[in-house]
């Protein structure tokens, strides 16, 4: 029996692949259904204060737990996706002429498969669709090569050398697909869920802006303070006081403030937020008295050096908010998965969870890098004046619609006018989001990179998305092996019902 438990839990990681209509955001959400809300709550009666009357709502703790792992379980999947083992062998040279035939796939739909024969179908499955779509893109991409300066050799050691297909691939020499693997991770942890995701000066922005828009932005982040902080500072909170809450926001930005106060109102009545959030909000916020501080100021510098605080805004309660036995069991649960103890004895909304419920609200200028140094990498290739004051990060995917536009309508605008004239510089990462059609695309971009020639080739690429993207390639090639994908479907389903 436990064999078969076994074996049925390691089948449920097998996927058959088949191809998702990925469209990308251009407004980041905390989808889950245990979150989101797809009505408009009804409007409650006035709450009296928890702190006199004790709470007798039943929060659910696992709404707290799927935003926390939000970011985690998006990272886990894109990572197995790219690196899961899909090839047999890996040669020394690119042989374009090793697509394979229909009439090479075997469904042997007469006998049912073990589970060992099905890992290896869909492995198989996964190889040949894989490696056929790259090779199809490459051949768009080499008729290019001599306009780009690309010396052939070189490019195919270095695809070779990074081919996510390849299940002996050596990852301490595929140092590309490390660096992708690691601005995927980034991206969730600093709640990017779609593309383009776009760091402003260190501001947020969940989604496409137009040029006039990004300009207008960039306007409003000039006369932002440089503030440095000394980490090494120690702060105790009065943890017998009454309890307050401070939220540590940008108040010298009219912009950034107003967008906090709609922020921080909207976990109380937003409608991309389920009733149980929201309550539990709305009771944090309206039990206690609330002080916005402004980040620079020196009481914001104490809370944020001894909490060690990188980001704000940041919801920081001091005090004894569990006086008296004031909440009952699934408030606390609830409030000790959202909230984490701090060094300064205080509590401190989860920094991890704060990107994701400000992607939610849609409000540009809210969240905001007080330490942007999270965003760098040793291995970025930095376009312009990397000792400026302001730094624009972009995470994109090659078979973004609204990735194409940034790229066309914003991006060259900016370098023409920031980036040349050294005003700013700009960085590039990869967020490979359409995962069957934008691995290769980022994968090449790197190695003509390593060539010197990385910006004209992430032009070239965005230029040519209808040659290399879904329509174009992609489904023609899961089309070929649609038979042998329903196949391993069914036989998926008769595995499952025999464990």
């Amino acid at each position: 029996m436990a064999t078969k438990k076994s074996n049925k839990k390691k089948l449920q990681k097998k996927v058959v692949v088949k191809e998702n209509k990925n469209i990308s955001k251009k407004k980041n959400s905390i989808s889950d259904n245990n979150i989101v809300s797809k009505k408009k709550d009804a409007s409650s009666n006035d709450k009296k204060k928890i702190s006199k009357v004790k709470s007798t709502k039943k929060y659910k703790s696992k709404d707290i737990a799927t935003i926390i792992v939000l970011g985690l379980l998006i990272i886990a999947i894109v990572i197995l996706i790219i690196l899961y083992p899909k090839n047999i062998d890996s040669s020394s040279s690119i042989d374009q002429n090793s697509f394979l035939d229909e009439n090479q796939i075997d469904n042997n739909i007469v006998e049912n498969l073990s589970l060992e024969e099905f890992e290896e179908r869909v492995t198989s499955l996964q190889s040949n669709i894989f490696r056929d779509i790259k090779f199809a893109q490459l051949e768009v991409l080499e008729p290019y090569y001599k306009d780009l300066n690309i010396n052939k050799e070189l490019m195919d050691a270095c695809i070779i050398e990074n081919d996510y297909s390849n299940p002996n691939l050596n990852l301490e020499k595929a140092d590309i697909i490390k660096k992708i693997t690691e601005d995927i991770s980034l991206a969730n942890v600093l709640g990017i869920t779609g593309t383009p995701g776009i760091y402003l000066n260190g501001y947020l922005l969940p989604g496409y802006v137009d040029y006039n828009s990004f300009k207008e932005k960039i306007d409003f982040t000039l006369n932002d303070p440089i503030i440095s902080f000394d980490y090494n500072n120690t702060f105790i909170s009065d943890v017998n006081s009454v309890p307050k809450i401070y939220i540590i926001t940008n108040e010298n930005n009219a912009v950034s403030k107003q967008n906090t106060i709609e922020f921080i109102n909207s976990l109380k009545n937003s409608e991309n937020l389920t009733l149980d959030v929201k309550e539990f909000f709305t009771d944090i916020l309206d039990s206690f008295e609330t002080i916005y501080l402004s980040y620079e100021s020196d009481n914001a510098k104490k809370i944020i050096e001894g909490s060690q605080i990188d980001s704000i805004p940041a919801i920081y309660i001091e005090g004894n908010i569990f006086e008296d036995d004031v909440y009952d069991q699934n408030f606390q649960s609830f409030f000790e998965q959202l909230f984490i103890e701090t060094k300064s004895k205080g509590y401190l909304l989860n920094p991890f969870v704060m990107p994701n419920l400000v992607s939610s609200s849609g409000l540009d200028f809210v969240y905001k890098l007080i330490d942007s140094t999270v965003l760098e990498n040793s291995n970025d290739y930095v376009i312009g004046n990397k000792y400026s004051n302001f730094g624009v990060y972009v995470f994109t995917d090659y078979d973004c619609p609204y990735c194409t536009l940034f790229e066309k309508d914003t991006q060259e605008k900016f370098i023409e006018e920031y980036v040349d004239t050294n005003k700013a510089y700009l960085v590039i990462k990869d967020f490979v989001v359409h995962e069957t059609s934008a691995i290769f695309p980022a994968v090449f971009s790197r190695c003509a990179q390593e060539q010197g020639v990385y910006l004209e080739t992430h032009r070239l690429l965005f230029s040519l998305k209808d040659s290399l993207g879904q329509e174009k390639i992609v489904l023609p090639i899961m089309d070929k092996y649609a038979s042998e994908s329903e196949y391993l479907n069914e036989q998926y389903q008769i595995i499952l019902e025999n464990q």
